[in-house]
């Protein structure tokens, strides 16, 4: 058995970071062809979307429609050794791209 070494993870609630990596955010960007075929994709594999919540006001302005990503960072303040910003709504990384970041 392979156990992960011990990391930390870090979220940004002011979504500051969103803006100085200038990720995308968006109508645009939430409901594109590719984004269409991954909502099928995951409805068929049984996962359901809250598409009342999706619409609020509320959950808009709080950066609901912001397509995030993943940094690989450390050890030290400017070591990145791997950063994906998701083009659109589903632009999942390859899992494996980011283990191999973090763990080898």
């Amino acid at each position: 058995m392979t156990l992960l070494p011990l990391l930390e993870i870090y979220a940004d609630p002011t979504h500051s970071s969103y803006e100085a990596l200038q990720f995308v955010s968006g109508v645009f960007t939430t409901f594109t062809p590719n984004a269409g075929l991954k909502i099928i994709q995951l409805y068929r594999e049984g996962y359901r979307q809250d598409w009342k919540l999706s619409f609020e006001k509320d959950t808009v302005t709080r950066g609901g429609w912001k397509q995030g990503g993943i940094i690989v960072a450390g050890p030290g303040k400017n070591n990145i050794s791997y950063l994906h910003k998701d083009k659109e709504a589903g632009d999942d990384p390859e899992i494996e791209d980011i283990l191999k970041a973090c763990c080898s």
